[in-house]
């Protein structure tokens, strides 16, 4: 679910078209998820995703999970952008 978060993020907030202009890839480096209760099957689940900090060299995403408005969860995600092998700032591309 957290990839499918971060992925609905990124379109929402156009990062694709950008990272596809510059030429650069998004890898996630860590996640570091925290369990508050329990998240059932067919339990519709709302998630709402931030940006929370980019510096030159990580971008920090996090996901809260929500089910009928109580928190469930949280993935804090750490991720870099890359051109080919070499790791370039986050900040030029998520401002």
């Amino acid at each position: 679910m957290a990839e499918s978060a971060q992925l609905d993020f990124g379109v929402r907030s156009g990062l694709p078209r950008r990272m596809r202009e510059a030429r650069w890839a998004m890898v996630n480096v860590e996640q570091q998820i925290q369990f508050g209760k329990p998240i059932k099957l067919f339990d519709r689940v709302n998630i709402e995703t931030s940006l929370v900090f980019a510096d030159t060299k990580f971008v920090h995403f996090q996901h809260l999970y929500f089910v009928r408005k109580q928190h469930c969860a949280s993935v804090t995600v750490n991720a870099k952008f890359t051109a080919g092998r070499i790791t370039v700032s986050a900040v030029e591309l998520t401002a």
